[in-house]
């Protein structure tokens, strides 16, 4: 979808069954664009909402930096992944009970927060 920003307002493009249309209503819209010159210059983000993208690299690079810092963590305690970590999930191998490192992760977030 192209979208064109016109202050508080946007235009975008879709596309409708022609039954759906008001020809009059499409005219008096069409007749408001072409009355302001420095609007038809104006394409919009055809690549999408750039805000949004901006959102989306923030928190890739916040998920990024968390699951680097959990393989750093698993791999200090001296544990091992059963397979490579993928997305969010990872299947470590304890060796052992799993208690002591959920306990210890758990300190870990209470000392940061007091």
């Amino acid at each position: 979808m192209l979208k064109v920003k016109c202050g508080p307002h946007s235009l975008g493009v879709a596309t409708f069954p022609e039954t759906w249309l008001d020809a009059d209503v499409l005219q008096r819209a069409l007749r408001r664009v072409y009355q302001t010159p420095a609007a038809w210059l104006n394409y919009g983000e055809p690549a999408g909402d750039a805000a949004l993208r901006r959102h989306a690299v923030r928190v890739t690079t916040r998920l990024q930096t968390a699951r680097q810092r959990t393989v750093r963590l698993v791999h200090d305690r001296g544990c091992r992944f059963m397979a490579e970590p993928a997305d969010l999930f990872g299947w470590v191998d304890m060796g052992a009970d799993a208690e002591p490192l959920a306990q210890w992760l758990h300190s870990l977030r209470t000392s940061a927060h007091t």
